[in-house]
């Protein structure tokens, strides 16, 4: 690798981030391991999000900005700045999570050998900043197998997707496309991390810690039109909704999918045979997990 070449390269895509890409720039630039790059691919936001990282462009040789003539799409702008990086080592950063200042240096000297990620604890946080939930990461199997049954079965609610912001060789990245599996677009980083997965081994250092923002995001909330049409919604067809997100039909398909990326016969066979256990032990969790949610907002002490 080049004298000039940073150690590790961070990418972090990012639309209208405005509200928090800041204290997530920072976070990065904070490293105690200071020999980095950080690309932001910014896919034409309409915010102030241009404003902040051209601040931090001009204050920071580390900083690369990029903004993109049209929104690219998720995917895309996650691949852009992946293809933008120049070290060995790249990690992805949502640009409204933080992590501990110690992240990149207890991290880096794991990925070596046929461990392909590491990764440290997970504790959630609000809008905030107020700490909400601590997700417990067992360490993840050496023999491929067992890794792959270990990461199927662990909970979709458990923290696995947030992996992906994990550091990796760069070069394995690179030889596996970030796509949708199978027409499956739920899920795709998890996907992607259980193909990633086939090839080499996780490492997991609870000395360090990502703290991913838990919020209200604006997609996801409920317009005008959206709430008429739900007034004129028949309650069969209400009711029926609700038993299919109770019943996660809708991840049936996302399920499967995890079969079918499994690219070794025998590991096709034990995942078809856990995907009864998958699908039930899912369920069962979701029912208790509106349970509680519905004692807890009745006031219902734990």
């Amino acid at each position: 690798m080049g004298a000039n070449l940073p150690r590790i390269s961070i990418g972090m895509p990012t639309f209208n981030g405005g509200s928090y890409i800041g204290e997530a720039i920072e976070s990065i630039l904070g490293q105690s391991l200071s020999d980095i790059e950080l690309i932001i691919s910014d896919n034409a936001s309409n915010d102030d999000t241009e404003q902040i990282c051209r601040k931090y462009e001009a204050r920071d040789s580390r900083v690369r900005y990029f903004r993109q003539e049209k929104n690219r799409g998720a995917y895309l702008n996650y691949d852009f700045v992946l293809k933008e990086a120049r070290a060995e080592l790249f990690m992805w950063a949502a640009d409204d999570d933080v992590r501990d200042s110690n992240w990149l240096e207890i991290l880096s000297p794991h990925v070596k050998g046929d461990t392909l990620l590491a990764f440290g604890r997970i504790v959630s946080m609000d809008g905030g900043g107020k700490i909400c939930r601590e997700y417990p990461f067992k360490p993840m199997a050496s023999l491929r197998t067992l890794r792959l049954i270990q990461y199927f079965l662990r909970e979709e609610s458990g923290g696995k997707a947030n992996l992906i912001y994990g550091l990796f060789r760069r070069q394995v990245l690179l030889s596996r496309p970030f796509n949708v599996y199978f027409g499956c677009a739920h899920g795709v980083d998890m996907h992607y991390l259980f193909d990633l997965m086939q090839d080499g081994t996780v490492a997991i250092d609870i000395r360090t810690t990502h703290y991913p923002r838990i919020y209200p995001r604006i997609e996801n909330r409920v317009t005008p039109d959206t709430a008429t049409a739900n007034v004129d919604q028949s309650v069969t067809t209400f009711i029926s909704a609700k038993l299919c997100q109770l019943l996660l039909l809708d991840s049936l398909k996302y399920f499967s999918a995890y079969r079918r990326i499994a690219r070794h016969p025998l590991e096709k066979m034990a995942l078809a045979a856990l995907l009864p256990v998958k699908y039930i032990k899912s369920v069962l969790h979701q029912i208790y997990q509106v349970i509680t949610r519905k004692w807890h907002s009745q006031g219902v002490p734990d």
